[in-house]
C-alpha cells in the first residue's frame, strides 16, 4: 500500500480538503485522517472506492506499480456492462490433468469475448481478466469439461478450495487449491494422480504460481446420439 503521504499528495493535487475526499469515498473524514497519518489503510470497498476519487489505478494504491495510471471513465463499470475479455491462443492451453508447458504469457488473443461486471468481480485495468482454453477431463467433477473456456481474474480474491489456473514447474493447469496453515498449499482435482501437496519454498522461488480465480467457465453442450 502507498504511504498516508502519497494519499494526501493526490488529495491536494485534486484541489480537496479531507472532508471533501471523506464525501467521495463515504468515509468519515477522521478516516481520511488515519490514512494519511499511516494509522491504518483502506481494505475491501474503500480500496475501489478511493482508487476513483484519486483517479489511481487500484495497483498504485497497492504498491504493485510506480506508475499512478489514471483510470478513466471507460474502466468504472456498472454491474450490468459488459466488459471485453482477451481469449489467449490454443498454443497457451490450461490442462485439467498433469499440466501443459506454459507458453508465452504475452501472446496475441484469438478473439475478444465479453462477461458482465457483475461475473468479473473485482476489475484492475493493469491485471485486467482473460481467458484460456482448457483440454483434460480431471476438472468434470467441478464444471470444467475438457474443451472449455475458462475466465480467469488475476485481481479476484482467493480462498481455500476455489479453482484457480496455477503454473507448477512451467505447466499450466487448472486445480482447486487450499491454503496450509503453515504456508504450503495443496493442489487437486478428480484425478487423485494429479493431487499433490506444495511447499511454501517452491511458492517463494516461483516454481509454483497462482494466475488467478476462474470465474466463470464457456463451455458447448455435447450434440448427437451417445
Amino acid at each position: 500500500m502507498i504511504s498516508g503521504e502519497e494519499i494526501r499528495r493526490l488529495r491536494k493535487a485534486k484541489g480537496w480538503t479531507q472532508q471533501q475526499l471523506a464525501d467521495n469515498v463515504g468515509v468519515a473524514k477522521t478516516t481520511i485522517v488515519d490514512w494519511e497519518k499511516d494509522r491504518y489503510f483502506p481494505t475491501g470497498e474503500n480500496v475501489h472506492k478511493l482508487s476513483r476519487s484519486l483517479e489511481v489505478s487500484i495497483a498504485y494504491l497497492m504498491g504493485e506499480t510506480d506508475n499512478p495510471i489514471q483510470i478513466g471513465k471507460d474502466n468504472i463499470f456498472k454491474d450490468y456492462d459488459l466488459i471485453p475479455v482477451a481469449l489467449i491462443s490454443p498454443e497457451q492451453t490450461a490442462c485439467c490433468g498433469a499440466g501443459m508447458i506454459d507458453m508465452d504469457t504475452t501472446c496475441e488473443p484469438e478473439k475478444i469475448l465479453v462477461l458482465s461486471r457483475r461475473e468479473i468481480g473485482e476489475y484492475d485495468p493493469n491485471r485486467p481478466p482473460y481467458a484460456i482454453h482448457t483440454d483434460g477431463v480431471s476438472m468434470e467433477g467441478f464444471g470444467i469439461p475438457s474443451g472449455s473456456v475458462v475466465f480467469i481474474n488475476p485481481r479476484e480474491h482467493l480462498e481455500s478450495f476455489d479453482v484457480c489456473l496455477i503454473c507448477y514447474y512451467g505447466r499450466l493447469a487448472i486445480k482447486k487449491v487450499i491454503f496450509k496453515p503453515n504456508g504450503n498449499f495443496e493442489i487437486f482435482s478428480d484425478s487423485e494422480d494429479d493431487n499433490r501437496e506444495i511447499s511454501k519454498e517452491e511458492f517463494d522461488s516461483g516454481l509454483f504460481e497462482i494466475r488467478g480465480k476462474v470465474i466463470a467457465i464457456h463451455s458447448t453442450p455435447g450434440h448427437g446420439r451417445f
